[in-house]
């Protein structure tokens, strides 16, 4: 079993464990009762106090994202024997951790269902989409460095890099375009002082490019791994199940 295998069976897990957790009083009994003490130590202590472009990082947040972002640095370089092997597996984790981002429309009610507060699942949904947007950084500066060659008139590579503007014209190939990536323009609109201009065009244009995201992944994953396809397919069919009830 491939290790970014096991990476997915794990992710899925603490998010089963997650969900079916409040079925079971008394499990929550004991994390209450551990959280009373975890929380005196890397909770309520403040590492950076809240500022206007950072914070508050409290020791959990760290240790958290630390661990994160690990576990993703060991998966990608675990027993690897060539950059490009690298890319290919910076490729099937980006799907693997931008799946749970697709699980629904309202953060609200996603983090209701898995028992957490909206500002954690919020935090977990930042962390995943930056992680993503990294290994697919990675992904793609693979596949450039194996082929220098690299042109986007190969439907694959075309829908590997969608650009939010492309120049285009009877003289002009898809090679020379202009503009950003879907994922860059979506990480832009992360920014906080745009949030602050206008919540409902933050939202809104987070929410259709998501879905120009979904769209591009399914294109470009059509004759990938199994491992890819199960992913994209599962979360369209959480998606689908939030939406309905």
């Amino acid at each position: 079993m491939e290790i970014t295998q096991i990476y997915a069976i794990v992710a899925g897990g603490v998010f089963l464990l997650l969900m079916f957790m409040k079925g079971f009083p008394f499990i929550q009994q004991v994390l209450q009762s551990l959280n009373i003490t975890i929380s005196r130590y890397l909770t309520y202590p403040l590492i950076v106090r809240r500022h206007r472009l950072l914070g508050p990082w409290r020791p959990a947040d760290v240790l958290l994202q630390l661990l994160y972002i690990s576990l993703n640095v060991f998966c990608v370089t675990f027993r690897v024997t060539s950059f490009d092997e690298v890319g290919d597996r910076a490729g099937t984790l980006s799907i693997i951790n931008m799946a749970p981002l697709f699980f629904g429309l309202h953060l609200s009610f996603l983090a209701d269902l898995l028992g957490l507060s909206l500002s954690n699942y919020r935090r977990i949904h930042r962390s995943a989409g930056m992680m993503s947007f990294a290994l697919v950084a990675l992904h793609t500066f693979a596949a450039v460095h194996h082929d220098p060659t690299y042109s986007l008139r190969l439907p694959g590579n075309l829908y590997l890099l969608i650009v939010s503007h492309m120049v285009t014209s009877a003289d002009t190939s898809l090679t020379d375009w202009q503009g950003i990536s879907t994922l860059s323009f979506l990480m832009v609109l992360l920014l906080r002082f745009i949030r602050k201009l206008s919540y409902e065009f933050f939202l809104r244009s987070h929410q259709a490019l998501a879905f120009t995201i979904g769209y591009v992944l399914w294109r470009h994953l059509s004759s990938k791994s199994f491992v890819n396809q199960v992913c994209l397919y599962v979360s369209a069919g959480i998606f689908g199940f939030t939406s309905v009830i």
